[in-house]
């Protein structure tokens, strides 16, 4: 293609806010060569807008690279195109039709050189106007095309049934090459479900795309006029992952994405990457009212659930700042922190997991990279040391934590005074030096392996895998980065692990850009994606979540035992979320055993619901582990111990993310489940 990397240096506190785009809707974006490349529906003619980093897709001028020919059957109506790089070569799949809706077909079109914003061709599918030709013949929209694990191609697509109509479904077929599909159609999916079907009946949009072995194809449900236009997934569950052309071996579940807060009809979703390749993001567009213009596209960060399904949590209120993709904000990611606080000294970025300091001087000098948003985990680096200045106090090291200039935990290599150093800063109060004497013999020219893990306040840190310091900082979250003081080092293998299973703040506050509710508080060990402990005694809730937030029907359940109780509540309990949706929509189930209880209480639009109360069975021992259990059918929550059902209530939630909460207790929690999902 002729483009190397893009260098650039992010002005430091830059973020990315939605909505990105007011049109054209259907996004589709993907990421070659340094660069995105999005398209969408502009109806009239196709048009690629180029960018550095998603938020410039906000200014970029878009190319026209193919007007239809008038009166040709491609030359209205020209739907959702998708740009595609395959086997290094550009092509765009779209729909259009002749001037009439039922004649709307599947086309394809080719770059006329390497250059993706270069012009386009009617591709030489066999048919005229390199029409995508597949079995039935019948109306078609919205074809995507994707490899899967093992490169074989497949394409998916939006039809009708028969020729008179219906509803619209999602179809699949293999293909022999990029502009030919080689088998029948595959019916996959149909709009059989209630969130499904508002409006009417619609399956449309699909996009498929692989991660960690499995593959998945998302599609947008329900009529796209309605608030209620939103994002469903299909599954392959095939036991070889080479059975896509078998109905049966896909299962669904939804929304994955709906509507939430100020965000309304949520769909047309597309994953991609980010510069650096170390996280997922995704575009879609929302529905205010119609589908038309006044749809916009917005973009937001994505995670994967413990199955390596997609997690995609709720739509991010417009004007939230986000922090922009990895990579973005400094080549191979290195770059200022998230909160905005500037490289310090001279660095030379060698790869995503190599950076080298390359400067001498007093104060510290830095630079960051990563997820801020990570409780749990371990960083490390090894660390060579280079050359060493005049000041006092050489040494280099990393962040192991950083929030902002107030808060942050250092871990530093002293070899003037033949220490191992830490630091931190909370709140804005130095937290003081504590020091450990470096190994004898210890030889700074070498690489020596740094490595802090922290779980919840605790961080232990590492040299070359022995233990030199534990110590306890109320910093619940935090980036990571190198820093270095008068003193040059080279950093490679830098390595971030997320130890936290998942287990994480709930989706909800933050994505309306509050910050005070839906966090994870209190002190949890993590012991698994299905377990966790928590050891906080005092007054207020302590709590953590974790799974997909739009699940609208289910079962959570998890095993829970009571472990100590603290002196400072009246009502010390402890239980699970049912669904947590804001701080203003939740449901609760709490073991409380002082009064011997099964107690349940909810917010519903801010308004408190009540506490409603079941005596515990006769005998009942808190110190085994029972199982709570709540099932979610629409707005019906049915509450169960140990399998017998204590209440059952109705509150107004769509849906709900789970959760573990404890009040002035301390708890121990296994074999947390999601189930019964649709």
């Amino acid at each position: 293609m002729g483009v190397g990397r893009v260098q650039r240096a992010q002005a430091a506190g830059t973020s990315l806010t939605n909505p990105l785009l007011t049109g054209p809707v259907d996004p589709y974006v993907i990421y070659v060569n340094g660069y995105y490349y999005y398209t969408g529906t502009t109806a009239v003619n196709i048009q690629i807008w180029r960018s550095a980093t998603i938020a410039g897709l906000a200014s970029a001028t878009p190319v026209t690279v193919w007007t239809p020919t008038s009166g040709a059957p491609n030359c209205c109506d020209v739907w959702a195109p998708e740009l595609h790089y395959i086997n290094n070569t550009w092509y765009i799949y779209y729909a259009a039709d002749g001037g009439s809706d039922s004649s709307h077909r599947m086309f394809v079109l080719q770059a006329n050189s390497n250059d993706p914003l270069g012009s386009y061709s009617e591709a030489n599918t066999g048919n005229p106007h390199g029409q995508l030709s597949e079995s039935s013949g019948l109306w078609a929209i919205d074809p995507d095309v994707f490899q899967d694990a093992s490169g074989k191609l497949y394409a998916v697509w939006s039809g009708w049934p028969t020729a008179s109509g219906g509803v619209q479904n999602i179809y699949i077929a293999s293909m022999s090459d990029p502009l030919h599909i080689s088998s029948n159609r595959v019916q996959i999916s149909a709009p059989t479900q209630s969130w499904e079907t508002h409006g009417f009946g619609v399956n449309e949009g699909p996009v498929g795309f692989t991660h960690g072995g499995k593959t998945f194809i998302t599609y947008s449900a329900s009529f796209c006029g309605t608030p209620n236009y939103a994002v469903g997934l299909l599954t392959d569950n095939s036991t070889d992952g080479n059975s896509y052309l078998s109905a049966g071996n896909w299962s669904k579940t939804g929304p994955i994405l709906e509507q939430h807060d100020s965000i309304k009809g949520p769909a047309s979703f597309v994953p991609v990457q980010s510069e650096d390749g170390t996280e997922t993001w995704f575009l879609y567009h929302t529905t205010p009212g119609a589908c038309d213009g006044t749809r916009t596209v917005q973009a937001q960060k994505m995670s994967w659930d413990s199955d390596g399904s997609p997690l995609l949590g709720y739509p991010v209120d417009a004007n939230v700042p986000l922090t922009p993709p990895s990579g973005e904000n400094g080549v191979f990611g290195w770059g200022p922190s998230a909160s905005g606080d500037a490289v310090v000294g001279s660095w030379s970025n060698n790869s995503v997991t190599s950076a080298d300091s390359t400067s001498l001087g007093t104060g510290w000098h830095q630079i960051f990279r990563g997820d801020p948003m990570l409780f749990d985990y371990t960083v490390q680096v090894d660390a060579q040391g280079v050359a060493t200045g005049s000041s006092a106090y050489p040494k280099y090291g990393m962040y192991a934590a950083y929030q902002d200039s107030n808060n942050y935990v250092q871990g530093w290599l002293d070899t003037k005074y033949n220490v191992f150093a830490t630091y931190a800063m909370v709140g804005g109060v130095a937290q003081s030096w504590q020091n450990a004497n470096l190994p004898a013999g210890f030889d700074p020219t070498q690489y020596h392996t740094i490595k802090v893990s922290k779980a919840d306040n605790t961080f232990t840190f590492y040299l070359d895998g022995v233990q030199m310091q534990q110590r306890s900082f109320n910093i619940r979250r935090g980036q990571v980065g190198l820093v270095t003081e008068d003193r040059t080092a080279n950093y490679r293998n830098f390595l971030v692990t997320d130890n936290s299973q998942g287990w994480r703040d709930a989706f909800g506050d933050s994505a309306e850009g509050d910050t005070t509710d839906g966090l994870k508080t209190g002190n949890w060990s993590i012991q698994g994606p299905g377990a966790a402990n928590g050891s906080s005694l005092g007054a207020g809730w302590q709590q953590i979540f974790r799974g997909n937030p739009n699940y609208e029907n289910y079962t959570v359940q998890a095993d829970a035992q009571w472990v100590q109780t603290g002196t400072t509540s009246s009502y010390p309990k402890y239980g699970i979320y049912a669904a947590y949706v804001d701080h203003n929509n939740y449901v609760v189930a709490f073991l409380d055993r002082q009064y011997g209880v099964y107690a349940t209480y909810a917010v519903v639009g801010g308004s408190a619901q009540g506490w409603q109360n079941a005596n515990l069975p006769s005998g009942f021992d808190p110190t085994q582990f029972h199982t709570i259990k709540v099932s979610k059918a629409g707005n019906t929550f049915t509450f169960y111990l140990d399998g017998a059902q204590m209440q059952q209530r109705s509150f107004s939630l769509l849906d709900g993310q789970p959760g573990l909460v404890t009040e002035d207790t301390a708890a121990n929690y296994r074999n947390f489940s999601v189930t019964g999902v649709n």
